[in-house]
């Protein structure tokens, strides 16, 4: 009888101990699924009204801010055109619960070129760094068509461009009267900035013209036929011959037919 009570405690003792495992193994999948449950609501929790910088506005504000900054050093921005960079979409950021806060980098008096902007928020603190290139334009002379060598210039030659100063020099014209009637030097393609040493005075003679020779002395002036033996520029001596002696002599160009030998 007592080995029946014996046999009958132990089957007893193991039925439990599997029962409270399984209780245990049950009990701790329950623990997971409702820890894995609150860890998703904290985190739905904390994004519920999350919202992100609009960082397509910052271009524009960076240009405010480096327009204010030239305003204040005195310089003119009329005929500047300015450059921000463009800000990824990708680029995440908590929106600032304060205004944005804009420093340049380096030189506080330059200006012109790439400048590195420093874009910052005190609430949430971030920060990164873009820029804003400014380019200074002024308007030079150009050449309308493409300008052949010796070609005398005209009107229709030339124009007027607006154009980055980055690429205009101290010696670019803009008044086209200082060069009109001129001839070109070299050849001048289309659209090339135009500068005083391309041109010069054209050719009045050409070698092998008849010319008149002025014999100009302190009481009179003689003239005489004669042919030219070559160039000449006004202003310009050259070399002719008289052909009523056919004498070569050197005289000086004063317009397209007419050479003078001052005699005094």
């Amino acid at each position: 009888m007592t080995l029946g009570i014996t046999m009958l405690h132990k089957l007893l003792v193991i039925k439990s101990s599997r029962f409270l495992e399984k209780a245990k193994q049950i009990t701790g999948a329950s623990c997971a699924m409702v820890l894995l449950s609150l860890s998703t609501s904290t985190l739905a929790a904390g994004t519920v009204g999350y919202q992100t910088q609009d960082v397509q506005v910052i271009p524009e504000l960076m240009v405010n801010f480096i327009t204010n900054e030239m305003t204040t050093a005195g310089i003119n921005t009329t005929d500047l055109d300015f450059y921000p960079q463009k800000i990824s979409q990708r680029l995440k950021l908590p929106n600032c619960k304060a205004p944005l806060d804009f420093y340049k980098e380096g030189s506080k008096t330059s200006f012109y070129g790439r400048n590195t902007i420093k874009v910052s928020c005190a609430t949430p603190n971030w920060s990164f760094y873009s820029s804003v290139t400014v380019k200074a334009y002024g308007q030079v002379l150009t050449a309308a068509s493409p300008i052949s060598k010796d070609e005398i210039i005209t009107q229709e030659h030339l124009q007027i461009t607006r154009m980055d100063r980055s690429k205009i020099t101290g010696n670019s014209l803009t008044d086209a009267s200082s060069i009109l009637g001129l001839s070109a030097k070299r050849p001048i393609r289309q659209g090339q900035i135009l500068k005083a040493q391309q041109f010069e005075q054209p050719k009045l003679i050409e070698r092998g013209d008849g010319v008149i020779i002025q014999a100009v002395g302190k009481a009179m002036t003689v003239s005489t036929a004669g042919e030219a033996l070559s160039h000449g520029r006004l202003g310009e001596n050259i070399r002719v011959r008289n052909i009523k002696s056919d004498r070569e002599i050197i005289a000086k160009v004063k317009s397209k037919d007419t050479v003078v030998v001052m005699l005094y």
